[in-house]
């Protein structure tokens, strides 16, 4: 099972911790960006995406995978507010892949 694996650390604008947190998983982490202040979307090596909320550390959803073989890793992340779509763009030489994901109005 693909996922997020690693640690996590919020920092103030000081550069000192806020809160910190371990990300458990599969994969390692290799592309995000943020939808919003509180929620983090992780692309990983393996291929999926994991929305993580930035507060508590949890795993708020989780996107299904690139094509196996062909997709995988997830090297760049982006999000429309106004449509709610999230953009995955990764893969290997040859075999780039972009996967878009409409998000629910409750995940918007």
């Amino acid at each position: 099972e693909a996922g997020v694996s690693g640690y996590i650390q919020i920092l103030d604008d000081r550069f000192e911790t806020i809160s910190a947190f371990e990300a458990p998983g599969a994969g390692g982490m290799h592309a995000m960006c943020f939808l919003d202040d509180r929620r983090l979307v992780v692309g990983t090596y393996k291929g999926s995406g994991v929305m993580v909320d930035v507060d508590t550390g949890s795993e708020m959803a989780r996107f299904q995978p690139l094509t196996p073989g062909k997709g995988p890793p997830v090297r760049a992340l982006d999000y429309s507010p106004q449509s709610g779509v999230l953009v995955a763009a990764g893969g290997k030489s040859i075999s780039e892949t972009l996967r878009l994901f409409q998000l629910p109005p409750a995940q918007r």
